[in-house]
């Protein structure tokens, strides 16, 4: 059933491009991020939790209450290769 749900919350993310869905249960997330080969990081002082693979990533909990209960997951922007460079001035001096 777990792994069902967690799909679905997939699923959102795919069609929307990002969700905010019901809290994962950190073993869950945990099972998905080993399973697509991502990076697990453990909730830290109680705050969040997630996952970051080549194909989302994953954020858990927070520090108020909507944050605690909820789940953002989004895909992943492809990197821009060429950044756009401010033209020259041909040596003139400003």
């Amino acid at each position: 059933m777990r792994e069902k749900v967690v799909l679905l919350a997939l699923a959102l993310v795919m069609v929307a491009g990002a969700a905010q869905a019901r809290r994962l249960d950190p073993n869950e997330v945990k099972s998905w991020c080993k399973q697509n080969n991502g990076t697990y990081w453990p909730t830290s002082v109680g705050h969040t939790y997630g996952c970051l693979s080549d194909l989302l990533v994953i954020v858990c909990g927070g520090v108020t209450p909507e944050q605690k209960n909820s789940c953002y997951v989004g895909r992943q922007v492809p990197p821009h290769y060429h950044l756009p460079t401010p033209p020259t001035s041909g040596g003139e001096k400003h």
